[in-house]
């Protein structure tokens, strides 16, 4: 019998029996995911420890998803279900990254992201979308009108992803602001990094919840939410 997917450790720990069940659902949604990042290695009896990555993905995807949804109700021109499945893959080589001891800050250079997905078939458009997070070069931009027309440039899709991972330490939806104080406080060489990483998500935050139209709230953002939205796309 093949291994039956399970969320079921740091915060879903605790016999919260229809909460499994949801992100049980959630995962077979998107198996072809699923079997990518067993294949990763962060998936499966003897990768346990790896099993953390595997959570921190689900819930980017989830927060993902239930902001796509938002702006495609808001009339946006956004495909909710690449977001989802390209926001579940965002971090899926992190384990052969750090065993082939890449580095956090060059892993848009020499990390295996692209190849893995590459080998499971994805396009492009959907490798873009996935590898959108972090790091990305926007964050340098010093002149702010040059930086907010590169962020109207950028598809939603792929700010979306990145502004999920923003949001998303380990697995729990925080603010920019906590995110950006407990990395300074992780790494303190990077202080002035993330300085730019913060002003650089919060143009995005304030330009993704603009185009929502009113239907998104900042406060509305949180685990729970991110929970309620799964809840709601259960398929029976």
């Amino acid at each position: 019998m093949p291994e039956k997917f399970n969320i079921d450790t740091t915060q879903f720990t605790g016999g919260e029996k229809e909460k499994i069940k949801t992100w049980d659902s959630f995962a077979k949604r998107h198996m072809k995911e699923m079997r990518v990042i067993k294949k990763a290695g962060l998936l499966g009896k003897d990768n346990k420890d790896w099993r953390n990555v595997t959570e921190h993905l689900m819930v980017v995807s989830s927060l993902a998803g239930f902001l796509a949804e938002k702006l495609k109700t808001a009339g946006q021109d956004i495909d909710p279900e690449l977001v989802e499945s390209a926001a579940i893959l965002h971090d899926v080589s992190k384990r052969i990254d750090i065993e082939r001891d890449v580095r956090y800050d060059t892993e848009k250079k020499e990390g295996r992201l692209t190849i893995l997905l590459e080998q499971a078939g994805y396009s492009e458009q959907f490798i873009q979308t996935a590898s959108y997070a972090g790091r990305v070069p926007e964050i340098y931009i010093e002149d702010n009108e040059a930086r907010s027309k590169a962020i109207d440039e950028i598809p939603l899709e792929q700010l979306i992803i990145a502004y999920s991972d923003a949001r998303v330490r380990n697995v729990n939806v925080v603010s920019l602001e906590e995110a950006r104080d407990k990395n300074k406080a992780k790494v303190p060489k990077d202080q002035k990094f993330y300085d730019k990483w913060h002003r650089y998500y919060k143009e995005v935050e304030e330009y993704l919840f603009e185009k929502t139209d009113g239907k998104l709230k900042l406060d509305n953002i949180d685990n729970e939410e991110c929970s309620n939205y799964l809840r709601s796309i259960e398929r029976p």
